[in-house]
């Protein structure tokens, strides 16, 4: 695996405190493209679900991609190739989402989690996992962290949110992110309890908050409650870039996310 530029920077910090086509429309496909365009990758079976999987690369680390509220796997299309060039990445459309079927029902990031775990299962992919989260999905790795600390070797948490921001109050490139996404939304209060009551973070685990530059002052401000996730917690702003970082900046989450697969490596 290659240092990336902002590697060393990360051990210091650290140190010293302890192959898809790219689909720039972030939403959920369409019932139109979901049938009309094959899935890149496969369908896994979870209960009485089938939950559209796609898994490239190949090492001995594994990276998971976790998209935000209304989202799908095609959210990483600019990231996932890149990645896959040195470790394993997962990316998967949640139910209801993408190319996945099955009935949406609760949608609390503990569901979520659930879910993932039983896809890794199937999969056989075993730890150590770099989760990567964008929007509300960085709720869900942070939950999948806590209650899968031995699993996990690094968060890298995509313009995230927060689970104390008013959700009415959000960036308007968050509400458009979860436009069509009223399941998720209607459960967005029972997931940030779920994170209220999780399990701290171990204080050792590294953690990068990556903030979109053109986001509002109030997104801005709600993004310092990360900053103190963890003892390695590094805050890093992605000048002109607005929410969906992956897509207006996807080289600063591949730089990111393959610093987190190296600090693990080397731990």
């Amino acid at each position: 695996m290659t240092t990336t530029s902002l590697t060393d920077k990360y051990i210091d910090s650290c140190t010293a405190v302890t192959g898809f086509p790219p689909i720039p429309n972030q939403n959920m496909l369409s019932d139109y493209d979901s049938h009309s365009i094959a899935p890149p990758g496969e369908l896994v079976q979870v209960g009485d679900r089938y939950l559209h999987t796609l898994i490239t690369g190949s090492g001995d680390q594994t990276i998971i991609l976790e998209a935000g509220m209304g989202g799908c796997s095609q959210d990483w299309s600019w990231v996932q190739p890149e990645l896959s060039k040195h470790a394993v990445v997962l990316s998967y459309d949640r139910a209801g989402f993408g190319w996945s079927k099955g009935e949406m029902k609760q949608r609390s990031c503990r569901d979520d989690v659930e879910e993932l775990r039983a896809i890794l299962c199937a999969k056989k992919l075993k730890p150590p996992y770099v989760l990567v989260g964008t929007s509300f999905g960085g709720m869900t790795i942070r939950l999948f962290a806590s209650m899968y600390p031995d699993e996990v070797t690094g968060l890298l948490l995509v313009d995230s949110m927060h689970e104390g921001m008013n959700i009415k109050a959000v960036s308007p490139g968050y509400r458009r992110t979860a436009f069509g996404a009223d399941p998720e939304l209607c459960y967005a209060r029972e997931s940030a309890l779920q994170l209220y009551n999780a399990a701290p973070l171990r204080p050792s685990m590294p953690v990068i908050v990556l903030i979109a530059g053109k986001q509002t002052e109030e997104w801005k401000d709600s993004q310092q409650a990360l900053y103190e996730l963890t003892n390695c917690t590094i805050p890093l702003t992605v000048q002109d870039s607005e929410h969906d970082i992956q897509i207006h900046q996807p080289e600063a989450v591949i730089d990111a996310a393959l610093s987190l697969a190296i600090l693990g490596h080397r731990g």
